[in-house]
């Protein structure tokens, strides 16, 4: 009987560094989110102090320095949840669905791109 219980508590916290594993993931992929948002935020703001200068490039040129770093972030942030994600489908668990991340990705970084055109426009 000790023997049993030994390996049940071990199989638990397997269970339960997978489950840690899995937050973790979500928890990276959020950060990468928020930090692509802060880019393009800084983008909006470096434009709207900087398009009152004489030639505007200066400001555009960085702004879209940023949209780019904000696209770049967004993509490789769900490249990164992947990559985990596929680790943790090798060991059968139940997974949230891969749509919601896919799409916040992509939405994003259309987003992101499009304040990149709308500066320049």
């Amino acid at each position: 009987m000790p023997d049993d219980n030994r390996v049940e508590l071990a199989e638990d916290r397997t269970d339960y560094a997978e489950d840690r594993t899995l937050l973790a993931n979500q928890r990276t992929f959020g950060a990468f989110q928020r930090t692509g948002l802060g880019a393009v935020a800084v983008a909006l703001g470096v434009q709207a102090l900087l398009r009152e200068i004489s030639p505007d490039w200066p400001g555009k040129a960085i702004a879209t320095v940023f949209c780019a770093c904000a696209v770049l972030l967004f993509l490789g942030g769900f490249v990164d949840f992947l990559r985990a994600r596929r680790k943790l489908e090798s060991r059968n668990l139940d997974l949230p669905p891969l749509w919601l991340p896919a799409l916040l990705s992509v939405a994003l970084a259309l987003a992101a791109a499009g304040a990149a055109f709308w500066i320049f426009g």
